[in-house]
């Protein structure tokens, strides 16, 4: 596991669940993140935080979705919930929009494991997009 970021839970989530069957339609629609929440911690630590920060959030985003199929895989309800929660809170930390929308479904719809399965596909795809976006930001981020 990776350290801990500094989490805001105070403001306002980036994007509400989605409760509907087009929920993961319509995420796709989302951009892919907002790098606002990585600006406020570069003004408020530094940019070697926000880039230490970017380097491990790949990884951590893998961990956490090891955690999310083993549950599924597991049949347990309580630690595919734990999960997504968990990612949508991660997620949410470092900018990522359509991952924050894609976990959030899968936490409202965790008791029914056959359509969390069926998110899988969409939320790999977007951990691949997030995690070039990360990419790009950390290159920006080295170049400031």
């Amino acid at each position: 596991m990776t350290s801990a970021a500094i989490i805001d839970f105070t403001e306002e989530p980036l994007m509400a669940p989605l409760a509907d069957d087009n929920a993961i339609a319509q995420s796709s629609l989302e951009p892919v993140g907002d790098d606002k929440p990585l600006q406020e911690l570069s003004e408020a630590l530094n940019i070697a935080v926000v880039q230490e920060i970017l380097k491990k959030a790949p990884e951590n985003l893998s961990d956490l979705l090891s955690d999310l199929k083993q549950g599924i895989l597991n049949s347990d309800i309580e630690v595919v919930k734990r999960s997504a929660h968990t990612i949508k809170g991660t997620a949410e930390s470092v900018g990522a929009i359509k991952i924050v929308g894609i976990a959030a479904h899968i936490e409202a719809i965790s008791d029914d494991l056959g359509a969390v399965q069926n998110c899988l596909p969409p939320l790999e795809a977007a951990a691949i997009e997030t995690t070039n976006w990360w990419n790009e930001l950390s290159r920006k981020y080295a170049d400031a």
